[in-house]
């Protein structure tokens, strides 16, 4: 399982992050994938807020290169460190966590 740690600020326009998924040395084929991420205070477990592909907040970039990320959006959730994880729902079937990680959200001054 892949580990990212990456931050914003409240209220901003999040520019996204880009993801790579490689297993056994191979991109993973998203062809026809649906992709989930969910964030939850940290150490609390309750998702505060997801994305998904469905919505359009993860846009699969390069299927056949296992390509995605967060698309551009303005975060107005509450401030404070996140946990998250990011499941893969291949066109097969299979689903599978291959990310997680801490996002922390800073807060705003300027309002």
């Amino acid at each position: 399982m892949q580990k990212y740690e990456f931050n914003a600020v409240r209220g901003d326009t999040f520019t996204g992050v880009q993801f790579q998924i490689i297993v056994n040395a191979e991109p993973l084929d998203l062809t026809d994938a649906t992709i989930k991420a969910s964030f939850a205070k940290s150490g609390l477990g309750e998702v505060v807020f997801s994305w998904d592909t469905t919505a359009g907040q993860i846009v699969i970039t390069n299927p056949t290169e296992g390509r995605f990320k967060f698309s551009r959006i303005r975060i107005n959730n509450p401030a404070g460190l996140y946990d998250y994880d990011i499941q893969i729902t291949l066109a097969s079937g299979v689903v599978k966590t291959y990310i997680q990680g801490k996002f922390t959200l800073n807060p705003d001054v300027t309002k």
